[in-house]
């Protein structure tokens, strides 16, 4: 599994119209729009998370710098935050992007460990 990374999105955007922009590029095994933690209000990102490296980079070609909702958007692949979670460097870019889309939206690794998030692969499904 591969993420990606939208930013520059409008406040009328949803996880299911991020979904149907990106769909021509892949099948979408999780779409997400951030929120702040505490307030509720949108961030302006979300991540696409898909199964192959192939359609990610379509889809960075494809839709980075395109208008989407009126707002031109920037599409990159998803990238760890640094080394606040003392990782090994050997992570696989889908725990990549489930660490990066959780720190994001003000987890803590120590939240994701306490949810099992990073010890269960049962999100792979």
């Amino acid at each position: 599994m591969i993420g990606y990374f939208i930013n520059d999105l409008v406040w009328a955007i949803d996880d299911q119209s991020l979904e149907r922009a990106f769909n021509p590029y892949s099948e979408i095994l999780e779409s997400k729009i951030i929120s702040d933690h505490e307030t509720g209000r949108f961030r302006g990102f979300g991540f696409i998370t898909i199964c192959d490296e192939k359609s990610m980079r379509d889809a960075i070609e494809g839709m980075n710098g395109q208008i989407l909702y009126s707002q031109n958007i920037t599409v990159n692949q998803a990238q760890s935050r640094g080394s606040s979670g003392g990782g090994t460097g050997t992570e696989d870019s889908a725990t990549v992007a489930v660490v990066a889309m959780a720190m994001i939206a003000g987890m803590e690794m120590v939240d994701l460990a306490t949810r099992g998030v990073l010890a269960d692969e049962s999100w792979r499904n």
